[in-house]
């Protein structure tokens, strides 16, 4: 869904609009797939458009966090599967069963990404198409750019560790490496330290794609406090940035919201 929509009229009980009393509902301008996972739910699209006769496709993981949209991939014969199942389904791919497997918006780990490609290189009917957001991979050449040089630096991420994204661009990194909830977090951690702070090296601060900008610049503060050396890249995306402010804009002036989305997301 995109642009602002207005509809109005009175909810009745089963759910649907009366015209006894005047109610206005506002859909955001910037809900329904971002940018990043719109290109993959594309590019998967046209794979399964144009499947090949007997070709198997599969997402690396949930393609996205949308229960809905995962039922009708099954429904057209694309499933789900995890870095352990690809030497098995690059071993099975055939001239007359080519297998094809899309890397999801969130990225992969390093490890799982030269996986592909020795599979893809080895196995002439077993490829890879690469969906990772932009703005992800901006955080992952991020890493290995500064990993060239990891005893000088201390790479540092505002986020959730278990995220498969932030999991994805962190394993980028052959040093020093931590992952922080939020600024409190990330405080407690340098005030638990004597400094040199991150055994002196230079921390290089990042932010998941999806991080509450607040927060981010908080976490900042704190940093700049405690490491005036540290280093920041602002890498939220600019559509989670429009996203938030708008929802508080909305909040702000309507009585209520709804928010349409996966517990995942």
């Amino acid at each position: 869904m995109s642009g602002a929509k207005r509809q109005t009229g009175a909810l009745s009980p089963a759910g649907g609009m009366s015209g006894s009393s005047r109610c206005e509902v506002t859909v955001a301008k910037n809900a329904g797939f971002c940018p990043g996972v719109r290109r993959a739910t594309e590019t998967l699209e046209k794979r399964i458009a144009a499947r090949a006769p007997g070709e198997r496709i599969f997402t690396l993981g949930h393609l996205i966090h949308n229960e809905d949209y995962l039922q009708m991939l099954e429904k057209k014969g694309v499933r789900s599967v995890g870095a352990d199942d690809l030497p098995t389904l690059a071993a099975e791919a055939a001239e007359h069963a080519p297998v094809t497997v899309l890397v999801r918006a969130h990225g992969v780990t390093g490890g799982t990404e030269a996986l592909l490609t020795r599979l893809c290189a080895e196995h002439p009917y077993f490829r890879a198409l690469d969906c990772t957001c932009p703005f992800v991979a901006k955080i992952q050449r991020i890493a290995e750019t500064y990993s060239a040089d990891a005893g000088q630096y201390a790479f540092l991420c505002i986020g959730t560790a278990t995220h498969p994204e932030v999991e994805g661009f962190m394993s980028r990194f052959a040093g020093e490496r931590a992952v922080f909830a939020d600024s409190a977090a990330l405080e407690a951690a340098l005030l638990a330290q004597n400094p040199p702070y991150f055994g002196g090296k230079i921390p290089v601060l990042v932010a998941q794609t999806t991080q509450n900008v607040s927060e981010w610049k908080k976490s900042q503060k704190v940093l700049k406090k405690h490491c005036t050396n540290a280093v920041f890249f602002d890498t939220i995306c600019n559509v989670t940035d429009s996203r938030q402010a708008e929802a508080a804009e909305l909040a702000g002036k309507s009585d209520g919201m709804i928010v349409i989305g996966g517990k995942e997301s």
